[in-house]
């Protein structure tokens, strides 16, 4: 077996694999998707998505049951899945939204598919396509689809939360609203924001938290509340909304929050004003300013900090007392909070916890503390809004593929469109060998009695060790391999080659020639023949080579793909 191959340059594979005449250049651009909501907390638990979409846990509740750890905490983050864009928790369980746009349960609730509320050892999907947003309430789900409309499932037949008159539970999702743009879910109640501002509610309203006066202890049918609303949230029994002027304003019964009986105005009750300014409610209790700084009015274990008296304000006509808002912290990108527990997200993607730790839900590895000053738990988390880079329509149904086929590395499951570095494509490689010879490469190495040592000085890594050891790689010179330079098509091209040869590849029958073929370098030519003539690489248009371009991570993760299928015959 012939394995030759002398220099190393990360293979950024076959952009034009499954293009080997042409393909025009738009088709190589990765689509993008914004990421939603990245972090949440439920009762006990918390969640972040980072930046390559992958979706982390933490904390202890049923949920445990599908990430493996039967333990009785689970305090410190362990991913879950990959290619989410956004997640919602609710009291037991949380919704997904991944990049191709599907829903996901995880944990226990109502998964919309005609099944009563269930603990899941497995996400389940949920069948209900086309959703912007999502709300999960302590046993319903609402649903905000692109169109305006919004959709409800779960627990209904004592307090009519999910809506449209029905007095049943709801085992599959049914349309219950339209021309939203804002929905949130409570412990019973719903909320939504119409297009035109105005705010309506349904479902329990024992504690006046639809913000109007009811007939009975609760509405089976969506109710107007108020008009010049930007955002609503449903937290337990609770409803705030921000004004389209930041005025904050609260209702119904809060934790430390607002009086459990506001006073009745003309059939409607009053709403009490908390603050002005805001941007977003992440939670019950807490706030983000337009000038992205938190506050929050919960109870601190640090001081009680009652009205500006010390001795408590009278709100709404009643004696309850209120606590004044105070700031959390500055610098807030966005955030997840419940009752006297947060996780605040920065712009540089760090993920803080603060407040009560009881079931770990903060994932600071403790249990049962609680944090006065913001303390960090992962970094790399998504802000909302900034974009995923997911394959290409032509790349999918490959890329689903290679992972499929375990030949895709965690660390490059994601972010397609960028090209691959150096040290990437090592990962890469090695996936592809091992997949192949079905055994892992220490194995391999053993039995042709080959022991890599370190031939770099700016990098470790075992990969790369290897493939120099097989002679698939080498440096740039100055005993530096350069793990995070990026490579260009020709230099895949080469890469791929040897790979190839390596595996027991021989040689095409055929070599095609490209129009800008004197566009290669010298030593290029060689390695672009064979590639080209297997298929493995192919154009990128005008009848064209392209040899000096960068090499995408979903062309390179194609490419090995192919190099599989011919080995297979």
């Amino acid at each position: 077996m012939k394995r030759t191959l002398s220099v190393f340059l990360p293979l950024t594979l076959l952009a034009a694999l499954l293009f080997t005449v042409s393909a025009p250049a738009s088709a190589l651009a990765a689509r993008e998707v914004e990421f939603g909501q990245t972090v949440a907390l439920s009762r006990a638990a918390g969640y972040a998505i980072t930046r390559d979409g992958t979706l982390w846990y933490w904390g202890s509740n049923s949920e445990n049951m599908w990430t493996g750890d039967q333990s009785p905490e689970r305090s410190v983050p362990g991913k879950l899945t990959d290619g989410v864009v956004s997640v919602t928790a609710g009291d037991w369980g949380a919704v997904i939204t991944k990049a191709d746009g599907s829903l996901w349960l995880f944990g226990s609730g109502y998964a919309g598919d005609g099944t009563d509320w269930a603990a899941y050892f497995k996400p389940v999907r949920i069948p209900l396509e086309g959703v912007v947003s999502v709300s999960v309430g302590n046993n319903h789900i609402l649903a905000l689809k692109a169109d305006g409309t919004v959709w409800g499932w779960g627990s209904n037949a004592t307090d009519g939360q999910v809506g449209g008159g029905r007095t049943w539970d709801v085992l599959e999702p049914v349309q219950i609203f339209e021309d939203a743009i804002c929905v949130s879910a409570g412990q019973s109640h719903s909320l939504a924001v119409k297009k035109d501002g105005s705010l309506w509610a349904w479902g329990y309203n024992a504690y006046n938290q639809l913000g109007v006066v009811t007939d009975e202890p609760y509405s089976l049918y969506a109710v107007k509340v108020m008009d010049g609303v930007k955002s609503a949230v449903a937290d337990g029994l609770a409803s705030y909304a921000v004004t389209t002027d930041g005025e904050l304003l609260a209702w119904g019964y809060g934790y430390d929050t607002v009086p459990e009986r506001p006073a009745q105005v003309g059939g409607r009750m009053t709403k009490t004003s908390l603050m002005d300014g805001v941007s977003s409610v992440p939670g019950g209790n807490y706030a983000i300013r337009a000038d992205n700084t938190m506050w929050t009015w919960a109870e601190d274990i640090r001081s009680a900090l009652w009205g500006d008296s010390g001795s408590g304000v009278t709100v709404a006509g009643t004696s309850n007392r209120q606590f004044k808002p105070w700031k959390l912290a500055d610098d807030v990108a966005s955030a997840a909070a419940r009752h006297s527990s947060a996780l605040i997200l920065r712009p540089n993607g760090t993920l803080l916890g603060y407040g009560s730790d009881a079931s770990g839900q903060l994932g600071l590895g403790s249990r049962g503390k609680y944090y006065f000053e913001p303390r960090a738990v992962i970094d790399s988390v998504a802000v909302p809004g900034s974009a995923l880079g997911v394959p290409s329509d032509w790349a999918r149904a490959d890329i689903e593929s290679a992972i499929a086929a375990g030949l895709v590395p965690e660390s490059l499951q994601g972010r397609y469109g960028e090209n691959i570095t150096r040290a990437e494509f090592a990962g890469l490689a090695v996936r592809l060998v091992e997949t192949v010879l079905g055994r892992g490469m220490d194995a391999y190495l053993a039995e042709k009695n080959i022991t890599p040592g370190i031939p770099f000085t700016d990098t470790t890594s075992k990969d790369v060790a290897a493939l120099a050891a097989l002679g698939v790689v080498d440096g740039v010179g100055g005993g530096r391999f350069a793990p995070g330079r990026e490579i260009t098509r020709e230099q895949a091209a080469k890469l791929l080659a040897g790979l190839a040869r390596l595996l027991g590849l021989g040689e095409p029958g055929y070599i095609p020639v490209f129009a800008d073929s004197a566009r290669c370098s010298g030593w290029a030519s060689g390695f672009v023949g064979y590639v080209s003539g297997h298929g493995i690489m192919g154009g990128t248009g005008g009848g064209g080579f392209s040899p000096l371009d960068g090499y995408t991570r979903e062309a390179a993760i194609i490419t090995s793909l192919r190099i599989t299928r011919l080995l297979a015959g």
